[in-house]
């Protein structure tokens, strides 16, 4: 067995006990350090906390004395009043400080260089002042503004409304005027007969005038007052009759041709039966002479609930009112829709200026006139009939056109 030498045991044995005594040291030396961070962190904290506190105090005391000055330097505001009774006075003198009056913030109004001189009462009137500036000429007045002109009348419209059917009626050239002719569909003119002139059976035989009352005045009087209501106002039609079956009120259906028959088709493909829909239409054929005194005669009596089997004052529109225009489809005054007659501008006319005349003879003649160009198609409209308004279209008609109408391009219609 090999033996190792003595010196290197003894050589370890020191270089342990050295590295023992070095760790020793370190531990000794961080165990300080800690006693020294735990010592000073305490007072660190207390210190931090204290100046804190002192930074709050100081903002707390200053908002506190800024209060205080701005209270001592408030002067509450006093109302005005102008004739304060002594009751009002009490009312508000808590308002009022009783201290010294503080000055006034505002920049004060200087004084006048040169107050003007005060006259001593035995003296004349004061002169004016060296000093003071020659009187400023009076500004010249501005003349007034010229005035703003008359604004225009607003223009007419071409629908239908009660001042438009007004307006027509009383315009003596206009065709409502020249549909009275005695022929049906035939225009009457200045100074010629008219059918309200001749019997109802008989258009070739004037009417007798009565001794106090001129021509025409016995067809309105015997209108008004129904004589004629019970006519058969289906002469000569081979499909209507007014059989109208089991409807207990037959209201009178007015409107443009072929809305009557759309009106009076209840089935698609079907024919039109205006029987079975249950309305009394307008529709003489024969027998009966037509031309638009009938016409009028059924109108007043449908506003009177006077027709064949019509329980009430109904009046129903195929065409609403309110959708006619002078100028829309169909037109007023260009021979539109059926007619049996040689048809111009001034000479006949056709069934669609017809429903014209009847819309505006309503308008003319009922009180709520304004009513009738609300309708939708189907509403039912009770004519507010009016004496002094039909007796006033009266006179109109009797008139009758002052002027033909015929432009210098018509005259060779004679």
């Amino acid at each position: 067995m090999l033996a190792l030498p003595a010196h290197d045991e003894e050589e370890d044995t020191e270089t342990h006990t050295a590295q023992c005594s070095h760790w020793d040291a370190r531990r000794l030396q961080l165990s300080s350090t800690l006693i020294s961070i735990a010592t000073a962190l305490p007072r660190a904290l207390a210190f931090g906390l204290a100046a804190a506190v002192g930074m709050m105090l100081f903002v707390l005391v200053s908002a506190l004395g800024l209060l205080l000055l701005l209270k001592a330097n408030y002067t509450p505001v006093v109302p005005y009043m102008a004739s304060p009774s002594r009751a009002t006075h009490s009312e508000h003198e808590w308002l009022t400080p009783h201290a010294a009056p503080t000055p006034s913030l505002l920049t004060p109004t200087p004084q006048l260089l040169h107050p003007p001189a005060v006259p001593h009462p035995s003296s004349g009137p004061a002169l004016p002042s060296p000093h003071s500036p020659p009187p400023t000429a009076p500004s010249p007045v501005s003349p007034s503004p010229a005035p703003y002109p008359p604004s225009p009348p607003p223009p007419a419209t071409s629908y239908l409304t009660p001042d438009t059917c007004n307006r027509l009626f009383r315009d003596s050239s206009h065709l409502f005027l020249r549909m009275w002719g005695i022929q049906e569909r035939e225009q009457n003119y200045p100074g010629g007969r008219k059918c309200t002139d001749v019997w109802r059976d008989n258009p070739h035989a004037e009417r007798t005038p009565c001794a106090a009352c001129h021509r025409g005045d016995a067809f309105f009087d015997e209108t008004w007052r129904g004589v004629h209501c019970a006519t058969d106002w289906y002469q000569g039609d081979d499909g209507t009759h007014g059989d109208f079956g089991a409807a207990v009120d037959a209201p009178a259906l007015l409107g443009l041709d072929d809305d009557i028959e759309a009106y009076c088709q209840r089935k698609e493909f079907a024919w039109p039966d205006c029987d079975a829909t249950g309305v009394n239409i307008f529709r003489l054929v024969a027998g009966l002479p037509y031309n638009t005194c009938r016409n009028f005669e059924w109108q007043i009596c449908a506003a009177k609930g006077m027709l064949g089997r019509q329980k009430s004052r109904k009046i129903r529109f195929a065409t609403a009112p309110k959708a006619m225009r002078l100028d829309g489809t169909p037109p007023l005054w260009q021979c539109s829709g059926f007619t049996n007659n040689f048809c111009s501008h001034d000479d006949g006319f056709a069934n669609d200026d017809i429903f014209f005349l009847e819309v505006c003879v309503y308008s003319m003649v009922c009180v709520n006139s304004a009513e009738l160009f609300e309708l939708n198609v189907g509403e039912d409209f009770l004519c507010a009939l009016s004496e002094a308004k039909y007796r006033e279209l009266q006179k109109i008609l009797q008139a009758g056109p002052t002027s033909s109408g015929l432009s210098d391009d018509d005259d060779d219609w004679g």
